[in-house]
C-alpha cells in the first residue's frame, strides 16, 4: 500500500509541477519533475495541494524547489494537533476494565477522568465547587 501511496504522491507533484510551468509559461521538464518528485516526495497529498494552490496564486515567477518545499512546510498540520490515539481497554490502577487511550508513539496510556483515582477527585471537587456557585 506504501508503494501505491508514494506513487500517488509522485503523480500529483508531476501534475502540479506542470500546471506551475503552465501558469508561468515556462518550458516543462521531466528532470525538474524528478527533482520536485525527490525533495518534495515526504509530504502527504493535503499538504502538497495547499501548497501548490497558494504556488499558483501567491508567488510572481517560477518558484525554485526551495521555495516549493517552504511552501510545503508551511501548510503542514501542526504535529500538536495530530490525533492518532488509539482505543484500548485496560485495568485502571484499581484493578478495573476501562476504556482509554493509548498514544501509538510514547506507548502512554490515558485514561478519562472518571475512570481513574485522580480524575475522579478532580470530578468530585469540581461538583462541589459548582455547587456553591450555584447557590
Amino acid at each position: 500500500m506504501s508503494d501505491r501511496n508514494d506513487l500517488a504522491i509522485a503523480d500529483l507533484i508531476r501534475e502540479r509541477v506542470q500546471s506551475l510551468c503552465a501558469v508561468f509559461h515556462r518550458k516543462e521538464s521531466e528532470a525538474l519533475e524528478a527533482v520536485a518528485v525527490q525533495h518534495l516526495g515526504r509530504f502527504d497529498s493535503t499538504t502538497l495541494r495547499r501548497a501548490f494552490n497558494r504556488l499558483e496564486t501567491d508567488i510572481e515567477k517560477f518558484p525554485s524547489i526551495r521555495q516549493m518545499r517552504s511552501f510545503c512546510v508551511e501548510e503542514m498540520p501542526s504535529e500538536a494537533w495530530q490525533y492518532n490515539y488509539e482505543r484500548v481497554v485496560v485495568k485502571d490502577p484499581e484493578g478495573k476494565l476501562v476504556d482509554a487511550t493509548k498514544d501509538p508513539k510514547t506507548g502512554e496510556i490515558l485514561y478519562r477522568p472518571q475512570d481513574c483515582t485522580e480524575g475522579r477527585i478532580f470530578l468530585a471537587a469540581l461538583r462541589a465547587l459548582a455547587a456553591k456557585k450555584a447557590l
